[in-house]
C-alpha cells in the first residue's frame, strides 16, 4: 500500500447496534418506569423483569410489586423443548442473497510487474503531472519578490526530478534519523550514499518548501460559501481515490472502520481519539477488503 502511505505523507505535509431479538417495545417510557419492554417469548424473563423492565413497579419478581418466583420453572420439559425450537425457526428465517461483485482481486493481474509499476497503476502519469506544474507554480509565486543576492537560484523541477523526490521521502520513512541534515551526513556510521547521489541537501529542501497540489490564488477564505477545508489536497485526492476503486474488485466481506494520519501540528479538523494507535492526527472512514486490507475508498472526516 505505498500509494496509500504516499497520499498519506503529502496530506500529512498540507496540513502536518445491538438489535435485541424477541423484544418489542411497549410505550415511550424509559426503562426506569413500568412497562418499557415486554418479553415476547414466555417465561424468558427474570426477577423483576416478566413483564416490565428495570426497576419499578413491574408484574413480575424482584423489587417491585409481584411474586418471587421465576415463570420458567413453572415449565415442563415439552414446553420448553416447543419454545426453543420456536427460536430456532426464528433464526433460521433469515434470507441470504448470493454475491453480486465481480471475481476478488485486481482488475488487470500483475504478471510478475515490478513493485514500481504496480504503484504508477495508482499515482498516474496524471498525478506527477499535477504536482510538477503546481509546484513550479507555488514557487514563481513565492520568489516573484525575492531580490536579495544571497537567495539560492531555482529552476524548475520535472517529472523525472519529481519521483526521485518522493523516493527519498520513502527511504527517509523506512530509515529515520532524529535530524534532516544527518541523511547527507559523511560521517560513516550515519552515511546514506544513495540520497547524496539522487540530489543534494539544498535541492530536496528547495522542493520540501515549494511542493504543491494545488493554486493557492483559487482558495476560498475560511466562513465564505464554497470554503473546502481540503482545498489543497483535493486534486489529489481527486485522481487517486477513483483509482483505489477501478484497480480492484473487493471480496464479499468488506470492513468500515476508522484510521487515523499522524499529525500533531495546527488543524482545525485534527482528531485525538485515545483509542487507537495514533492518538493524535487526521481522521479517515476507511472502507477496505476484510481479507487482505486493501482501502477500495476512503473519505477524510473535516468535522463537518
Amino acid at each position: 500500500m505505498i500509494a496509500i502511505m504516499t497520499v498519506s505523507w503529502l496530506i500529512h505535509y498540507h496540513f502536518e447496534g445491538v438489535v435485541e431479538v424477541g423484544v418489542e417495545p411497549c410505550g415511550r417510557r424509559s426503562t426506569r418506569g413500568r412497562g418499557a419492554a415486554r418479553i415476547v417469548a414466555t417465561g424468558q424473563g427474570d426477577r423483576g423483569r416478566s413483564r416490565g423492565g428495570g426497576r419499578g413497579r413491574g408484574r413480575g419478581g424482584g423489587r417491585g410489586r409481584g411474586g418471587g418466583s421465576r415463570q420458567s420453572d413453572n415449565l415442563t420439559d415439552r414446553q420448553r423443548k416447543v419454545l426453543l425450537e420456536g427460536w430456532k425457526k426464528q433464526e433460521n428465517s433469515f434470507t441470504t442473497f448470493p454475491f453480486m461483485g465481480g471475481t476478488p482481486g485486481p482488475v488487470t493481474p500483475s504478471n510478475g510487474e515490478s513493485c514500481r509499476a504496480c504503484f504508477e497503476r495508482f499515482f498516474t502519469s496524471a498525478v506527477w503531472v499535477l504536482l510538477v506544474t503546481e509546484t513550479n507554480r507555488f514557487a514563481a509565486q513565492g520568489r516573484a519578490n525575492i531580490t536579495s543576492p544571497r537567495a539560492r537560484a531555482w529552476h524548475d523541477v520535472d517529472v523525472r526530478e519529481m519521483k526521485a523526490y518522493i523516493g527519498v521521502l520513502m527511504v527517509m520513512g523506512i530509515c529515520k534519523l532524529p535530524r534532516l541534515e544527518l541523511y547527507w551526513s559523511t560521517t560513516h556510521p550515519l552515511i546514506t550514499p544513495s540520497l547524496c547521489k539522487v540530489m543534494s541537501l539544498v535541492r530536496f529542501q528547495q522542493l520540501w518548501r515549494y511542493i504543491h497540489l494545488n493554486n493557492q490564488d483559487g482558495q476560498v477564505a475560511r466562513g465564505q460559501p464554497g470554503y473546502d477545508p481540503l482545498y489543497k489536497v483535493r486534486p489529489l485526492l481527486d485522481l487517486v481515490s477513483p483509482t483505489l476503486e477501478s484497480e480492484y474488485h473487493p471480496h464479499e466481506h468488506v470492513s468500515i472502520d476508522e484510521a487515523m494520519i499522524k499529525f500533531k501540528g495546527r488543524l482545525a479538523f485534527k482528531q485525538y481519539m485515545k483509542a487507537k494507535p495514533t492518538k493524535w492526527g487526521i481522521k479517515v472512514f476507511v472502507l477496505s477488503d476484510a481479507t487482505n486490507g486493501y482501502v477500495c475508498r476512503f473519505q477524510i472526516y473535516t468535522a463537518r
